[in-house]
């Protein structure tokens, strides 16, 4: 490696586009609760929207939401307050 080439970062290089995946079981409102969760933390620039997806048996949805992350520490925090939802049962 010479002195001008830079290594490669490890990681996200933010400010960054994610899809957060959440779990939930199906009840009316999610969509809502993951949304104001969301906005809690992050502008409203910053959200690009949610999509949704129910189980077979229509007793859990999953839904993807669309996010531009600026920091770590912006993820994590959306992440944790997402995570601690008593509605929410899982978040990737």
């Amino acid at each position: 490696m010479s002195d001008n080439d830079q290594p490669e970062p490890e990681g996200f290089v933010y400010p960054t586009v994610i899809d957060i995946k959440v779990f939930a079981r199906y009840q009316e409102g999610v969509r809502d609760i993951v949304k104001n969760v969301v906005l809690t933390v992050l502008d409203s620039k910053d959200f690009h929207g949610i999509t949704t997806k129910q189980s077979s048996k229509g007793n859990y949805q999953s839904l993807s939401c669309k996010v531009t992350a600026n920091s770590k520490e912006e993820m994590d925090d959306v992440f944790q307050r997402l995570s601690s939802h008593p509605e929410i049962m899982m978040v990737l």
